[in-house]
């Protein structure tokens, strides 16, 4: 990492290799944002959580089944589309081995958000 872009703050995910014989990638990191650092928190915990959708489902099956027409979409691949912003991306960095034998580690950071 260039010694401008050196910063102290940020959280370290924790992540683990899944492999799989039958695809195309053998091994696809997963990450584990619910992971707690040695202060105790999490990414999960230091992130805005929103509002809470989940009281609004009856009012929106409700609407859906009074109209004419219904229109639905699967929003999972748009998810995966929300870039984090340069600011931020030192809280959505993880730690991985660049050489295993001689013990390097390289720094990265998330670009796009991921859900852990």
């Amino acid at each position: 990492m260039p010694k401008t872009e050196e910063r102290h703050m940020g959280h370290n995910s924790a992540h683990r290799g899944v492999f799989k014989d039958n695809s195309t990638t053998n091994v696809s990191p997963v990450f584990d944002a619910t992971c707690q650092s040695m202060v105790g928190l999490s990414l999960n915990d230091c992130l805005s959580e929103g509002i809470n959708m989940h009281e609004l489902i009856p009012q929106i099956m409700l609407r859906f089944c009074l109209r004419r027409l219904g229109v639905i979409s699967n929003i999972k691949q748009g998810f995966r589309q929300i870039t984090v912003d340069r600011q931020d991306q030192d809280f959505w960095q993880f730690l991985w081995w660049k050489e295993v034998e001689n013990r390097k580690v390289k720094v990265l950071r998330h670009r796009k958000v991921f859900s852990g």
